[in-house]
């Protein structure tokens, strides 16, 4: 078995995000079999990235002006900061993070995914038309750009964060909770302090059985039940959008809402508590 391999079966059995009976990439909605929909949008396999390897790598890119390579690098630092501080803490259903202020709401906007796989671009494009004023290409460009075959494969993430990177000059990046056994409190943190400061995280997330609506349930309020999502998942991104409760409970932006039933209402956002998004999250993306 491969290092990463490795580190992926650590992470799968310490989270219990794999779940028997989700096949991959499958999301359940509907009522029957027949109107069950699939969601490909993530690479379930994609290779977990160490902080400090990616550190070098920033330091040793020639393609950044000085100004982008500092602004990467007090990023990455600030991310080991968070991975240290939070080493060893097995609290995972207690947090004592809360944020400064009691709610802020990034107003990002919903932007349906127009392809099953195409989270990651509908993701891009959700977070590109926020930070530059409602402006960003076309999502099918977006896809195009990443080589995507629409209803085709999943895409990784460093190449999204590549992307809104190069083209907004923001310093996004990768942080595997599992990996770097982060505690509920690093994990409200890393969304909570992106959000005040104005850049909305891109989740990589998982939802199985135990934390997700599955086939026939109808989920037909917002806010009837934050300790679900409204339906299960392996491998999809959107965003965190906000926070209410100094932290407590969550907003996602989420591209994939308009596929699912009664979710138009929704406006492409819901709720659900910090707890439910620190269990069902790979990676968080600030």
């Amino acid at each position: 078995m491969t290092k990463i391999k490795r580190i992926m079966a650590g992470y799968v059995a310490a989270f219990s995000i794999f779940v028997g009976g989700i096949s991959a990439n499958a999301v359940e909605i509907g009522d029957s079999p027949s109107e069950v929909v699939t969601n490909t949008g993530a690479n379930p396999n994609q290779s977990v990235v160490v902080l400090e390897d990616r550190l070098e790598e920033i330091k040793n890119d020639s393609s950044l002006s000085e100004e982008d390579r500092q602004k990467h690098i007090e990023k990455i630092e600030y991310l080991i900061e968070v991975r240290d501080s939070n080493s060893g803490v097995s609290t995972y259903t207690t947090s004592t993070y809360k944020s400064p202020y009691s709610s802020k709401i990034l107003s990002v906007p919903h932007c349906t995914q127009k392809y099953k796989n195409y989270c990651g671009p509908a993701t891009i494009e959700q977070t590109y038309k926020f930070l530059n004023h409602n402006d960003a290409p076309p999502q099918v460009s977006i896809g195009s750009d990443f080589n995507m075959v629409p209803n085709g494969a999943g895409c990784d993430v460093q190449p999204i964060l590549n992307y809104l990177n190069g083209h907004l000059g923001t310093s996004y990046q990768q942080f595997w909770l599992g990996s770097n056994g982060t505690s509920f409190d690093g994990c409200t943190k890393l969304i909570c302090e992106s959000v005040n400061k104005g850049y909305p995280p891109v989740l990589w997330v998982t939802i199985p059985n135990d934390y997700g609506i599955s086939r026939g349930y109808k989920y037909d309020s917002k806010g009837e039940d934050i300790t679900k999502w409204p339906y299960i998942v392996r491998g999809h991104y959107l965003n965190a959008s906000g926070y209410t409760k100094y932290g407590e409970t969550m907003e996602m932006t989420d591209p994939w809402l308009s596929w699912v039933d009664d979710y138009e209402t929704y406006g492409g956002k819901f709720d659900v508590d910090n707890f439910t998004v620190y269990k069902v999250t790979n990676v968080v993306n600030v």
